[in-house]
């Protein structure tokens, strides 16, 4: 673990928490019923079998091209933080005014920066 402990409002959480929080498998979490599973992503996605297939393909251009013709001002910002931007570069504000990937100080979270002690990109 690269952290020795991780705070937040209620707390701090340490390495062996944090390791347990993901240690499961995918195969073992489940959402939903099983009737609602049954029906696939691509019926809650709106879209068809075809048009997911070619999302998967293209990966995260597919991601890029959706936010760029069909989102906000905020989601396409938010899109370009989190896949070019490195931590903690941005002085957008948000959740009650923190700066993204820092602490109340302003200082980027320990947890997001690299070993060399940078904003994670």
């Amino acid at each position: 673990c690269s952290l020795r402990r991780t705070s937040w409002k209620g707390g701090t959480v340490s390495c062996e928490t944090q390791a347990a929080m993901f240690a499961l498998r995918p195969r073992t979490l489940v959402f939903g019923r099983p009737e609602q599973a049954a029906r696939g992503v691509a019926h809650y996605m709106c879209v068809g079998d075809e048009e997911l297939r070619k999302g998967m393909i293209l990966r995260l251009q597919a991601i890029r091209e959706e936010v760029a013709r069909n989102g906000t001002e905020v989601d396409k910002e938010c899109l370009a933080y989190v896949l070019d931007m490195e931590a903690g570069s941005s002085d957008k504000a948000f959740q009650g005014g923190l700066k993204r990937d820092c602490d109340e100080d302003g200082c980027v979270l320990p947890s997001r920066l690299t070993a060399e002690g940078r904003g994670m990109r």
